[in-house]
């Protein structure tokens, strides 16, 4: 995980001193937050054969089969083929389909820490309609504005 978050901030500022320094203060604060997310690449089986289509995701398929995770949350579904994946027992979502999901399975929680990011436009104010169309369009997160747009869920 060092070595991707190294090369992730190399090509976000182009220094490689800064990109160490961000590196390095990313991946401690995810060591340190969420210590059961991190798989010691040390125990990951070398890869003999391509499982992916693309060969440079196969360590991520392979963290989450070790990790017994059900799920990868990502951008790049199209290379992680439902086919390939649920053969393990895993599916594949979009980070806007798992927002949308835990807004749904915890409304007020959600609205609460949506509306306080909300109120943090404040220089100008942005108002929520306006709020909702930017997380949409710019932030891709279709299903999550929608969710929102929708209401509370009815409870049976």
């Amino acid at each position: 995980m060092k070595e991707a978050l190294h090369r992730l901030f190399v090509q976000k500022y182009g220094n490689v001193l800064e990109a160490t320094r961000n590196s390095l203060r990313v991946y401690n604060w995810i060591k340190a937050t969420l210590p059961s997310s991190l798989v010691n690449e040390d125990i990951l089986p070398l890869v003999t054969q391509q499982i992916l289509p693309d060969p440079a995701d196969d360590h991520v398929l392979q963290a989450a089969t070790i990790s017994k995770a059900n799920v990868i949350v990502t951008d790049n579904t199209r290379h992680f083929p439902e086919y390939i994946v649920s053969s393990y027992g895993i599916v594949v979502k979009m980070p806007d389909e798992v927002i949308a999901e835990i807004i749904g399975s915890n409304w007020d929680r959600s609205m609460l820490i949506i509306k306080r990011m909300h109120n943090r436009f404040q220089n100008p104010a942005i108002p929520w309609k306006e709020f909702l169309g930017t997380c949409q369009t710019q932030h891709s997160l279709p299903r999550t504005a929608e969710r929102i747009r929708q209401g509370r869920p009815q409870t049976t």
